[in-house]
């Protein structure tokens, strides 16, 4: 990303959760801030970005919907991609509770783009600091559409910039407030797959080194390969057209075994894989509203320290 460029795919994860939130029912993930948080011309450009995504047979049948609320949803569930990402997402959100159930009173979003953690939490009845951490353009973007739309993060929040692959991230967070002699959960969802191996094991590094006994991580792994179906390797290449059409980086695809072993060898503890396809009762939910699953997108937790 350029330094004053905001994160377009960032808008296209938002538009999903807005989308899924105002019109599925039963919903997998309510998000009710994501839909306030895109403006006309995001979601006219996350359409864009769905026609992208979508194979020609998918686009075809979404032209033939007889509104906009219907197409989107039709490009929605042409997308193996949606389904994975609402089940990565709750499942995501009821480990996060866990650990805020458990006493934990820290936690850090990475990665945040248009993530609602810190609004979805701004009630949370006990003691929480949250700690939003992206990309300079990404953060004033955001926080410029939460004053629009007189939207109020949890008081306290800290919105702390960084750059993953050049920022010194336990620097950035102790200078906004970050506790390192405190537990925290670590959220990170929606972006491992755009960094390099290295940016993504040194960030699992510092974090083991900062984070207190009992902290967790949560994040979300994306793994490309030949083992896959013909329409799965089509997606990948119609994503990664698309992420470098937007001057973002292209997905790496990184090694959910490989990734649980390097874990493994800094110290995690208790690394947890889960396929969203596999997640019940929500993956069931999703199938039923007619959502697609792709088999290489994982969901995991691990505690920092053995």
């Amino acid at each position: 990303m350029q330094p004053e460029q905001f994160s377009e795919t960032a808008i296209g994860i938002a538009s999903v959760r807005a989308h899924h939130s105002l019109h599925d029912s039963p919903l997998v993930f309510d998000d009710p801030f994501a839909a306030m948080l895109l403006d006309e011309a995001d979601r006219a450009r996350a359409h864009r970005h769905l026609m992208a995504l979508a194979s020609a047979a998918g686009r075809a049948r979404a032209e033939t919907c007889d509104n906009a609320v219907a197409r989107e949803g039709a490009l929605l569930r042409a997308n193996p991609f949606t389904g994975s990402a609402l089940v990565a997402f709750r499942c995501a959100d009821e480990w996060l509770r866990e650990a805020l159930d458990q006493g934990i009173e820290q936690c850090v979003v990475l990665g945040a783009g248009l993530d609602s953690t810190s609004l979805r939490l701004a009630e949370y009845a006990g003691p929480l600091r949250i700690f939003e951490v992206d990309h300079p353009a990404t953060q004033r973007h955001k926080r410029r559409r939460m004053v629009e739309r007189g939207l109020s993060p949890r008081s306290g929040t800290a919105f702390v910039e960084v750059d993953f692959h050049t920022t010194d991230l336990a620097a950035a967070l102790r200078a906004g407030g970050f506790r390192d002699d405190r537990p925290a959960v670590f959220s990170w969802l929606n972006v491992i797959y755009y960094l390099r191996w290295n940016a993504v094991l040194r960030t699992f590094e510092t974090i083991h080194e900062m984070a207190a006994p009992g902290s967790h991580v949560i994040f979300d792994v994306y793994e490309t390969g030949a083992k896959r179906p013909t329409e799965e390797r089509d997606a990948d290449a119609r994503m990664d057209a698309l992420v470098r059409s937007l001057g973002e980086p292209p997905a790496e695809g990184h090694s959910a075994e490989g990734l649980r072993r390097a874990l493994h060898t800094m110290g995690y503890a208790q690394v947890e894989l889960v396929r969203p396809e596999e997640a019940e009762p929500w993956h069931q939910s999703a199938r039923a509203l007619g959502y697609g699953f792709i088999s290489g997108s994982w969901v995991a937790r691990a505690r920092s320290h053995a």
